[in-house]
């Protein structure tokens, strides 16, 4: 699966095998086409703060010779057909360049993108929160009248073998309650921290200038995005044993502009 040294290893591998075809790319027929087209392919992946995986998806951004540019569908793939070994490949002189399509593919496919997941994200986040509170506040409320009521038998002095033990087993069981709401309630309130994996990292550093960040902030309020151009330039601190890197908020928001 993605992220498994396994098969990190064999997904660069062939990477490395295949990039000279990669680079070329591949000519296709279109039965429906009045003159030719070039098509640029990117990933996409929405990621909350705790570096889990919200929503991915494929971008076809169609560049004409007319300067147009227009968002498709992955599944239009499925209409071409593969043009002959030797075909020579259309001039895309005429064509806009790389910034102007990933200009188009921000406004015109990654900002909806965005909100609507955004939009999903924080409905479902804040159902949590809201089962959290309840679950978790009764079972911490049973606890506790089950810790008083042991109690109050120790202050009257009644004679129970066991009891102090279980008093401690009650006390403990309260902590660990808390402790976990607590720290569900942090998990949900990661939204303006921004993490790569140790995989993502290494990925951003091999491919420097060709990586891009897109960072949303505020995404239960008003999504606002960002993006950094070769994000391995930046200050990120590994923690937790190098599983992630850390970076704080307001590079991002300084690194936008260069």
């Amino acid at each position: 699966m993605p992220g498994h040294p396994l098969f990190e290893a064999v997904r660069d591998d062939v990477a490395e095998r295949v990039r000279d075809d990669l680079k070329r790319g591949a000519v296709f027929y279109d039965l429906q086409a009045k003159a030719p087209v070039r098509f640029d392919v990117f990933g996409a992946s929405v990621k909350d703060g705790r570096g889990n995986t919200v929503s991915r998806r494929l971008f076809i951004v169609q560049a004409e010779a007319s300067g147009a540019l227009t968002i498709r569908q992955p599944t239009y793939l499925a209409e071409l057909a593969f043009a002959p070994v030797g075909t020579p490949v259309p001039n895309d002189s005429l064509m806009p360049d790389r910034s102007g399509v990933e200009q188009a593919l921000v406004e015109k496919a990654l900002n909806p993108f965005l909100e609507e997941i955004a939009t999903q994200r924080a409905r479902e986040v804040e159902t949590i929160a809201l089962h959290l509170e309840i679950s978790l506040g009764e079972l911490i409320h049973r606890a506790n009248m089950s810790l008083a009521e042991l109690a109050n038998r120790r202050i009257e002095g009644e004679n129970i073998p066991g009891l102090e033990g279980n008093i401690a087993q009650a006390e403990a069981h309260l902590d660990e309650l808390n402790n976990r709401l607590e720290g569900r309630r942090a998990e949900l309130a990661m939204e303006r921290q921004i993490a790569l994996s140790d995989n993502e990292y290494k990925t951003a550093e091999r491919l420097k200038t060709d990586y891009w960040l897109y960072v949303v902030f505020n995404c239960g309020t008003k999504p606002e995005l960002h993006l950094v151009h070769d994000p391995a330039r930046l200050g990120w601190q590994p923690v937790v044993q190098v599983a992630h890197y850390h970076l704080e908020s307001d590079a991002i928001l300084n690194a936008e502009a260069q």
